[in-house]
């Protein structure tokens, strides 16, 4: 066989390849998803006063949906809602076919149908001290030099982050423990400071970016931090790499006390820790550097099913088939 011949075949292969890794990863289109509440919501006018977060955040998931990815298709107050793809949405038809909502729902009978695999997401009933995610930007070597990772932490623009990408969901940081847990959290307030970065930043070199691409709103975070850092001349290429020069990534906070939960994100981040020291002095000192830059704090106050992706992205939460 010619030479020429054995190029095209390899080529070939390699598209084909490419094309089924491609097709492995693309969302499932179809299935309903099945959610569980204990709001008992009677009227979708969101200028209702709600008793319960929950409440709000259910009127405003059925509400929208009136003209949005999903329509309005069983209306049961108190007790049940179901919508149904929009065909005809701006944005695109959503993968899902439907989403099935049930209402006024305690607690322990959320946790049972979860467990039979009844509900794809439930409650999980924890307010103030529930588990937490840390979403932050990290260096994992010292490559980068310290200045240019301080440029980089006050060029993030938290505040519209959470406020216009996660729709007021989370809590805009520069601290690893939220201020219910370690009661200092302010003390780490540092404001964005576009031009303060610049002069940090000088001639900088590009930065490689690696995130998890296939969670739809990590990407738009991910996305806009790059923006705010091109606003201080830092240009940040994403790759898909282990061996990027920073990483977005969600720390999750596991420990019941500011102690132990900062010994757990130093071992998460590989990084010394005073395990006798002052708390306030011991995450002073992993912030030190910038090594770490968190960004927003998330609680985790929904049990989702494992073939439950793109969570709180309703017009593009996908499920894996059963």
């Amino acid at each position: 066989m010619k030479p020429t011949a054995l190029r095209w075949i390899a080529g070939i292969s390699a598209l084909l390849a490419v094309a089924f890794a491609q097709g492995a990863r693309r969302p499932y289109y179809g299935g309903t998803l099945r959610i569980e509440m204990r709001a008992q919501v009677r009227s979708l006018d969101l200028k209702d006063p709600a008793s319960d977060p929950m409440e709000f955040a259910a009127k405003a998931l059925l509400s929208p949906a009136i003209s949005g990815p999903f329509t309005l298709a069983r209306w049961d107050p108190g007790k049940a809602a179901t919508l149904v793809a929009n065909e005809d949405y701006p944005g695109g038809r959503p993968f899902l076919d439907s989403i099935e909502i049930e209402l006024g729902r305690d607690l322990k009978d959320q946790a049972l149908d979860f467990s039979l695999g009844k509900a794809d997401v439930t409650e999980t009933g924890e307010r103030k001290g529930a588990l937490v995610n840390t979403l932050a930007l990290i260096f994992d070597n010292d490559r980068i030099a310290p200045a240019l990772r301080e440029a980089l932490s006050l060029a993030i623009d938290r505040r519209t982050i959470q406020k216009v990408l996660l729709k007021d969901q989370g809590e805009p940081t520069n601290a690893l423990l939220p201020e219910w847990l370690s009661g200092y959290a302010f003390l780490f307030d540092n404001p964005r400071d576009v031009g303060r970065a610049h002069q940090l930043a000088g001639s900088a070199p590009s930065l490689t970016f690696t995130y998890d691409r296939e969670d739809a709103g990590i990407r738009r975070i991910a996305e806009r931090i790059a923006v705010n850092a091109m606003e201080a001349g830092i240009v940040m290429w994403p790759m898909a790499a282990a061996n990027a020069d920073v990483r977005l990534e969600l720390l999750h906070i596991t420990g019941k006390d500011e102690s132990s939960s900062l010994q757990d994100l130093a071992t998460l981040l590989k990084m010394p820790f005073a395990s006798g020291a002052v708390s306030y002095d011991a995450e002073r000192s992993l912030l030190e550097g910038f090594r770490v830059i968190p960004i927003l704090h998330l609680a985790d106050s929904w049990a989702l099913s494992p073939r439950v992706h793109n969570w709180p992205d309703l017009a593009n939460v996908w499920i894996s088939p059963q």
